[in-house]
């Protein structure tokens, strides 16, 4: 039985991992003390009973997330359903508008609303309605912020509700999004609707339990659980196989799937390629702040206004910084004594002591050249025994601007494992 190596064990590693282990002989590397990567809950003690808060991946939708959909399918994993809901606040104005404003019909927004939210009401409405004609036209192949000027969106409009749930959904700083493709953006909006990025456009699910709920039953079916506390510090390509460098020894494997982000896997090469340098060395990635806490305080609107994604923004220093906060009960459903919340990047301070845990998770940033680059990114894998998989990759039914999620990690993963399985089944020379 071959052996392979999938150094990486989250959603990508292990979706690798799950298609192969029926015939191969996987090990699976993780350098943490858990598995999962972005899949990470965390157990807390609640006085109504424990109960499991997601911190990193948290919800999907089956219109966007059709592989992970049928993956969790195939796994059984039991889901429960997420009705969605978004709040905007501005702390500085002391102002708040979200999903309630955002369902209401035209005449019923003019009649009770001023006319600084009714502005960003039409303007939101205008870009569904004239961005695709723009997209076909190749008119959105510009930084994002170019795009909106160009096209006489407002300050209120951009700063209100383009940036805040934009730098909210892929964890970037304002000025990283503002420079990302406007196509990608625009085209989750698209893929969404008006009010379905946080809000109920479309049917939204959850693990149920948590994400280690999916985590459990995955690695349950596997041959061998994965190797914990195992930094893999150098991988090399051999004319017969792989080499992995784990706590200064080498292993010798006949494939290798490096999963992990694309400047991680540049680094672990022994001697990479100069396209591998060039590929992989296009990718960039922003580190976020997460915490998972109880301070209620970062929450500035009444209770009964409280959603499931709440994008607040404030002044701080003179520029307008975006955050996210995650009211964990109304995402997960679960039944539970005290408000969970989830910050990241809180410009608000965050009482220490109801701080529960913190973390730090990488996220892809997302540039022209990296969209471009997604056109040649799956010729890093033309050539085995060492193969690249990760949410850096595109999904190719989605387009070359749906990356950084689980569904690219579940595409990239069980790409990779296709192509070891298809080196292993042919003749001697012939791998193509």
């Amino acid at each position: 039985m071959a052996s392979v190596a999938i150094i990486g064990s989250g959603i990508s590693g292990l979706s690798a991992a799950y298609s192969l282990d029926k015939d191969f002989d996987v090990h699976v590397f993780e350098q943490d003390d858990r598995p999962g990567g972005h899949a990470s809950t965390v157990v807390v003690s609640d006085p109504l009973g424990d109960v499991g808060v997601d911190t990193g991946f948290m919800v999907f939708n089956p219109p966007n997330y059709p592989k992970l959909t049928k993956f969790f399918a195939e796994l059984n994993v039991p889901l429960t359903e997420h009705s969605g809901g978004f709040n905007f606040f501005d702390v500085d104005a002391g102002t708040y508008y979200g999903t309630e404003e955002f369902e209401k019909d035209e005449a019923y927004v003019r009649a009770n609303y001023g006319p600084e939210f009714i502005s960003v009401w039409e303007q939101a409405d205008r870009l569904l309605r004239e961005a695709p004609r723009h997209i076909m036209e190749g008119k959105c192949q510009i930084p994002l912020e170019e795009y909106l000027r160009t096209y006489g969106y407002t300050d209120d409009f951009i700063n209100g509700y383009m940036i805040q749930i934009s730098c909210s959904y892929w964890s970037v700083p304002v000025e990283v999004t503002l420079n990302s493709p406007a196509v990608m953006v625009i085209g989750m909006f698209l893929n969404h609707g008006k009010d379905g990025l946080g809000g109920k456009g479309v049917k939204w699910l959850a693990v149920k339990g948590g994400a280690k709920g999916y985590l459990d039953i995955l690695i349950g079916g596997l041959k061998r659980p994965p190797r914990l506390n195992a930094a893999v510090t150098s991988v090399r390509a051999l004319a017969d196989g792989v080499e992995v460098q784990t706590g200064g020894s080498w292993e010798k494997f006949d494939y290798a799937i490096v999963a992990t982000h694309a400047d991680q896997a540049l680094k672990l090469l022994d001697n990479p390629s100069v396209k591998q340098r060039e590929i992989l060395g296009t990718f960039e990635y922003n580190r976020c702040s997460t915490v998972l806490h109880t301070d209620s305080s970062v929450m500035p609107v009444p209770p009964h206004r409280w959603k499931s994604w709440n994008y607040g923004c404030m002044t701080v220093d003179g520029k307008r910084r975006p955050y996210l906060v995650y009211h964990m009960n109304s995402i997960q459903g679960f039944k539970a004594e005290q408000d969970y919340f989830v910050s990241l990047d809180s410009p608000l301070p965050i009482d220490p002591a109801k701080v529960i845990k913190t973390f730090d998770y990488e996220h892809p940033v997302i540039t022209i050249e990296s969209s471009k680059m997604q056109a040649r990114l799956p010729s890093i894998n033309d050539d085995g025994p060492l193969y690249f998989a990760g949410s850096y990759f595109s999904v190719r039914d989605l387009g070359p601007d749906f990356v950084g999620f689980h569904e690219s990690g579940v595409y990239s993963g069980t790409q990779a494992a296709r192509l070891v399985k298809r080196h292993a089944a042919a003749p001697i020379g012939k791998t193509a």
